[in-house]
């Protein structure tokens, strides 16, 4: 069979998957629906806990003027029938534990529904300011706002957002694909963010902060004194309008570019490092030998930033020039982070050209990408066979996925192949896909007579 035939089967086959999945109905039509509301009240001592376990509930947590705590649910579930409406409202229906230090409330099942069902709901709390509280949700946002003084607050997601505004002691939150924004009105002693795909942004005078993300976008703006930020393959991006103490920055990454911003006439020191990388300081430093090192300014400083990444790059600016939104001009109930205006964040850190070494057949294969726009690349491959003698070369351009996929980014196209001796040759479309410092291709001439070859190698940005 051609590669021709066979990609075109391949490209009908997914094209029918997805009209199928698109216009099949489901197994039973939702056609029942009921809602449940209730709003319950209970009195803790100062300093007890909230503990909040749901499935698919929305949960909004505000401070209460006295020690009352204040719950509102609202639940909407649809079904095929009215017998399952009812079994799932009643499955789902919040339970409430209380004693005087501890309010719990839980609104999952533990048992399996094997039937079609669609839900929705929101719980609203409004819990005394010296209260912990402690959130757990599958697919639900969580939102708390407030002053809650010196307590602590936690909260995990599956997929739901987590949102923070107010002030806080601690806060530790955590998602697999969910966003993480948290904005501070005053000081805060510990925040710890994770995510493994979900983008985190935390702003204010945060005095010790953790974050983590595999391949999520980091943004942080103002935070103060010990800050320890790591992704896999996601962004790092830091902002500072005011520096008021010292601030110990370490950042690192595996692929994801590393951009800083700090004050005018700040002072810094500390160390940058990137393998395949570039590095661009507008502080003063020197280069060990190397071109992807540099050491900053030694002795005294205002911020000392220790920043490493391997294939991604690293830049420092320290332009006066803000895109920083004032506290009070944010949205209360969900923070509206401002897009990136300024050209130091906006500017494509791309590589310019990508030099690609691969070793096949007994011989060494270079080849070169070089950037075109965003995401666009030319191509150019050469390679000499040694059973042939003859030397062969492709021509072409390739774009990349505008977001990676942890530690991989994947790219495709298509292009010409010449040979020294035949001339032209025949076209070829090529899939592939970089990760660190390595990248794997698969190239898939349009011809029948042509077998699909691979290539694998290193991978050298500049």
């Amino acid at each position: 069979m051609s590669i021709r035939r066979f990609t075109s089967r391949i490209l009908r086959g997914v094209l029918g998957l997805i009209l199928l999945h698109i216009i099949s109905p489901q197994a039973s039509a939702l056609a029942a629906t009921d809602y449940y509301h209730t709003v319950e009240s209970f009195r803790l001592s100062p300093g007890a806990s909230v503990v909040v376990e749901v499935a698919f509930h929305d949960v909004e947590v505000t401070v209460s003027p006295d020690y009352r705590v204040e719950v509102e649910v609202n639940t909407e579930i649809t079904a095929a029938s009215e017998q399952n409406v009812a079994r799932l409202l009643k499955e789902y229906k919040p339970v409430f534990t209380e004693r005087a230090d501890r309010l719990q409330i839980i609104s999952r099942s533990d048992g399996h529904s094997n039937f079609n069902w669609n839900c929705s709901g929101k719980i609203k709390i409004a819990v005394p300011a010296q209260t912990n509280v402690e959130l757990k949700s599958a697919s639900g946002a969580c939102v708390v706002r407030g002053n809650f003084d010196k307590n602590t607050i936690t909260v995990s997601t599956a997929s739901g957002d987590i949102s923070f505004r107010g002030e806080t002691e601690r806060l530790t939150a955590n998602s697999a694909s969910g966003k993480i924004n948290a904005e501070f009105a005053g000081p805060a002693a510990l925040v710890q963010a994770r995510t493994a795909s979900g983008a985190i942004r935390i702003n204010g005078p945060v005095k010790k902060t953790e974050l983590y993300s595999i391949s999520g976008m980091i943004e942080m703006w103002d935070l103060q004194k010990e800050i320890n930020v790591s992704t896999v393959s996601g962004s790092i991006n830091g902002y500072w309008e005011t520096i008021p103490n010292q601030i110990i920055l370490a950042a690192d990454s595996v692929s994801g570019d590393l951009r800083f911003r700090f004050p005018e006439w700040t002072t810094v020191g500390g160390e940058l490092e990137t393998t395949s990388g570039r590095i661009d300081s507008e502080f003063p430093g020197r280069f060990s030998g190397r071109s992807n090192r540099l050491f900053i300014l030694e002795g005294g400083y205002d911020v000392q930033v220790h920043a490493s990444t391997v294939s991604g790059s690293i830049e420092l600016s320290s332009k006066g020039s803000s895109f920083f939104t004032p506290l009070e001009t944010l949205e209360t109930h969900k923070p509206a982070w401002p897009e990136v205006s300024s050209d130091f964040f906006d500017k494509d850190h791309s590589p310019v050209f990508m030099l690609n070494l691969c070793y096949k057949d007994r011989m060494l294969a270079p080849g070169l990408k070089c950037r075109l726009r965003d995401g666009l690349y030319a191509t150019g491959n050469l390679e000499y066979s040694y059973q042939e003698w003859a030397l062969r070369m492709q021509l072409g351009a390739v774009y990349y996925l505008p977001h990676d996929f942890f530690i991989f980014s994947f790219y495709g196209g298509g292009g010409v192949q010449f040979s020294g001796r035949n001339g032209y040759q025949y076209p070829y479309v090529v899939m592939g896909a970089d990760f660190l410092f390595l990248f794997t291709e698969i190239i898939y001439p349009w011809e029948i007579n042509y077998a699909p070859s691979s290539r694998f190698g290193f991978s050298f940005n500049f």
